[in-house]
């Protein structure tokens, strides 16, 4: 979804700088697709999780993040190009987005997200204290915390 683009592209680069790098902090990725577009949100996420599974959390963000910069024009041949750009298989990448290979593991995060009172995306929480998805949100909540 459009709203989730920003995270991912203006806030998780400068949480991950800040906090991740040091290691101060252990983060925890789960998807929520919803259903903007049934289709894409589901195979999208379902890709990004075999581009973590084949080559690891690196490239799953960066994945993602040229995912989101993309989403206005994503195609199989997206998929494909943004794997290859990652390191990943683009075509076994694809066969995860079109089989769904990782919808049971989104699932289990979507309904982990629902037990837990999410109702948008994205969603961030801190020490299981749901805070706001923004930079100043999560450093504030981060540093208090720290």
């Amino acid at each position: 979804c459009p709203h989730c683009r920003t995270y991912p592209l203006d806030v998780y680069p400068t949480i991950e700088e800040e906090f991740l790098a040091s290691g101060q902090v252990r983060y925890e990725h789960h998807d929520l697709p919803i259903p903007v577009d049934e289709r894409w949100s589901w195979w999208t996420a379902s890709a990004a999780r075999g581009v973590q599974d084949t080559v690891g959390d690196e490239a799953f963000y960066e994945f993602a993040a040229l995912a989101f910069e993309r989403q206005s024009d994503l195609s199989m041949g997206t998929i494909a190009e943004i794997a290859e750009t990652v390191g990943a298989d683009p075509c076994a990448i694809q066969t995860d987005a079109a089989n769904e290979s990782y919808r049971p593991v989104l699932e289990t995060d979507r309904s982990m997200g629902q037990d837990l009172g999410v109702e948008g995306t994205p969603s961030a929480f801190v020490n299981g204290q749901s805070v706001p998805a923004t930079l100043d949100g999560l450093r504030g909540a981060i540093e208090r915390a720290l």
